[in-house]
């Protein structure tokens, strides 16, 4: 499996060999295999009443059900959506939403004479990185211009998230956490157990939302391991179809929907389904987290990065933060040791 995963063991001096899987991966056998049936002959419309319909209904309720139990949460917490950036941009806006119906309905007590309304999200902040993929940093550029404050957080030359300075930025009117999970351009692996801590210990249950695009391949993420209240995945990051990706919610995550439509995806994501890709990526993420251990191993196995490769990595992050308008630079770290190097560089097993 293994393997078959990154192809030839010995290719030809002649052929090519595919190296950027952080921007796309080849679709497992076994997803199309799924698939096939949904792009000709099961065609129904999943919210239709008759047969063709609900027999694409079940396809997607299977499908739910497999990524449930692949991720450890309850089927009404599956989300699909069309990837991953639309799964982010969800998050965001529907938090926000979500904290600005709050504040209308505190400014309706008060217009009714309550002495006791106060206005809990009048200054509302989010934190985020400025190494962040745009998906976050532009849908949080929106906001700004709606008068939310986006804090951004220091991080280390690994791309680490400097948890001093978070402790510094959270506080009572913060109202979400938007980070990567792996950062797609360097790959690394944020502390996402301590920054869930710093949270509950300094904000009014701000959620923390995790971009996890690149995970399913090289970590777990079962949402009780990730810490997280949204996770965001992807399909085509994890050798599923492209245009499909996966929110998942924990019990204590609420959102509104930003847009308006069908009521699909119980009102979250309005919009006829995509059956057949939503069955391909159930399958997929299945297989990636069935052995993301071994293959993490296998990886790494192939050997650590050199002086070269690391610099290089810190080039393209200072360049990453240069073109977010950068930040203060904090120096004198050691090097982070929990790196994704399979995504941040370049293998051949």
């Amino acid at each position: 499996m293994i393997a078959a995963m990154f192809g030839k063991k010995n290719p030809k001096p002649s052929e090519r060999v595919y190296l950027d899987w952080a921007a796309a991966t080849p679709l497992l056998p076994e997803a199309k295999a799924a698939m096939e049936p949904y792009l000709i002959g099961n065609f129904g419309n999943p919210s239709a009443i008759h047969q063709e319909g609900q027999i694409a209904r079940t396809a997607i309720e299977e499908a739910r059900a497999t990524i449930a139990r692949t991720v450890q949460v309850k089927p009404e917490y599956v989300t699909f959506t069309s990837g991953g950036t639309e799964g982010n941009n969800m998050v965001i806006q529907g938090v926000f939403e979500l904290s600005e119906a709050s504040r209308h309905g505190y400014e309706a007590l008060r217009r009714n004479g309550d002495p006791e309304c106060q206005e809990p999200f009048a200054n509302r902040n989010i934190i985020t990185t400025r190494i962040e993929h745009p998906s976050i940093t532009e849908t949080l550029r929106i906001l700004r211009r709606r008068g939310v404050e986006v804090r951004y957080v220091d991080v280390d030359e690994q791309g680490r998230i400097d948890l001093a300075h978070f402790r510094e930025l959270a506080d009572l009117e913060t109202v979400l956490c938007s980070i990567a999970y792996i950062n797609s351009e360097i790959g690394t692996i944020q502390p996402v157990r301590a920054i869930k801590k710093i949270l509950e210990a300094q904000t009014v249950h701000a959620p923390l939302h995790l971009d996890a695009a690149q995970a399913p391949l090289w970590l777990n993420c079962q949402l009780h391991a990730t810490a997280a209240d949204f996770l965001v995945l992807d399909a085509a990051k994890c050798c599923g179809p492209k245009g499909v990706g996966i929110l998942i919610r924990s019990t204590r995550a609420h959102m509104l929907s930003a847009i308006g439509g069908g009521g699909q995806e119980s009102g979250l994501r309005p919009g006829t389904e995509n059956v057949v890709g939503i069955v391909g990526a159930a399958i997929a993420l299945e297989a990636a987290q069935a052995n993301w251990r071994a293959r993490a191993l296998h990886v790494r196995a192939a050997g650590a990065p050199s002086a070269c490769e690391r610099s290089v990595g810190h080039c393209r992050l200072q360049l990453h933060a240069a073109g977010a308008d950068c930040q203060r630079a904090r120096h004198g770290r050691q090097p982070d040791e929990r790196r994704a190097e399979e995504v941040g560089r370049p293998h051949i097993p």
